[in-house]
């Protein structure tokens, strides 16, 4: 869906760029999305389409707030996308991480309230 995606910004930017040889497209993305999703992702991509050029544009804030030109972006759902259509979403799944050696001497099953206890996560919006 990304590949088919960039493919077809690559192909818009070069039609509105005029003819030419350009294949530049630029990817904005959030920066966690960038390192966690995205950067092992992208050798393969640039492996299976070398005719693309990826230019990579990272920020934490929204694309609602990114002063400069991009064909194509991915951010979290349910954050200001503006008037920039959204061609997927996708939920986000978010539950705590812990060291093992936290849980040692803890129940088997952890309850939301166990968690906010010590300050380890806010679960005021869940």
């Amino acid at each position: 869906m990304v590949s088919q995606a960039l493919e077809s910004s690559a192909s818009d930017a070069q039609a509105l760029r005029g003819e030419g040889r350009d294949t530049q497209v630029v990817l904005f993305c959030q920066l966690c999305e960038a390192f966690y999703w995205l950067m092992p992702r992208l050798d393969d991509f640039n492996r299976r389409h070398p005719e693309l050029d990826i230019k990579l544009a990272t920020s934490t804030r929204p694309i609602t707030e990114f002063g400069e030109p991009f064909d194509v972006a991915l951010q979290t759902s349910g954050r200001p996308s503006g008037t920039h259509p959204l061609a997927l979403t996708a939920a986000d799944e978010i539950f705590p991480v812990c060291s093992p050696a936290y849980l040692e001497g803890r129940p088997d099953s952890l309850s939301l309230d166990d968690w906010n206890a010590p300050g380890l996560v806010d679960t005021s919006e869940l």
